[in-house]
């Protein structure tokens, strides 16, 4: 099996450690303690991401989408009184 490489960027967190995220994917952002825990985190997360890609959702039935509609028209109208599905 091959490995592959990303490049990666991280930075001191103000409340100390580390944050990173990859080039590629700059809205996942990941955290550690220390450079190594940071990129075994990063490790993990490139590990996800790249399961993710084999992950096949099912499109929504019509029921569904009539049901989300409906949701999000009583948002709209009291965005106070939205609370989520069980």
């Amino acid at each position: 099996m091959s490995q592959i490489e990303l490049d990666y960027v991280y930075f001191s967190a103000d409340e100390g450690g580390y944050i990173g995220y990859f080039k590629d994917f700059p809205r996942h952002v990941t955290q550690g303690e220390t450079i190594e825990e940071l990129e075994e985190m990063l490790q993990d997360m490139f590990e996800s991401l790249n399961l993710a890609k084999y992950h096949v959702a099912e499109p929504a039935s019509q029921e569904e989408i009539g049901m989300i509609d409906e949701r999000m028209k009583d948002y709209e109208k009291d965005p106070s009184s939205f609370k989520p599905l069980k």
